[in-house]
């Protein structure tokens, strides 16, 4: 069989960009940091003055979040959010 097709499909699915100047980053909603955490990266090293997070509120208390003071010392929202609990 022609590898080509293969190829095709795999550069496709495994696609990667490089990381480009925009005027906002868009972060959908998700069950795990991880996009965020990419967005806040990219965030800091100058790519975009804004970041647009989307997503709604919690799914297991059925409402959003009180809003706390961010740590300048903390990477994430999560961190913060278990320092306040403490």
């Amino acid at each position: 069989m022609d590898n080509r097709f293969f190829d095709c499909i795999t550069d496709f699915i495994f696609l990667e960009n490089e990381p480009e100047r925009a005027d906002v980053i868009f972060v959908p909603g998700g069950n795990y940091p991880d996009s965020a955490k990419r967005a806040a990266a990219l965030f800091h090293a100058g790519y975009a003055p804004y970041v647009l997070p989307s997503g709604r509120y919690s799914k297991l208390k059925g409402y959003f979040e009180e809003p706390g003071t961010k740590d300048p010392g903390m990477q994430d929202s999560g961190e913060n959010a278990r320092k306040q609990e403490k």
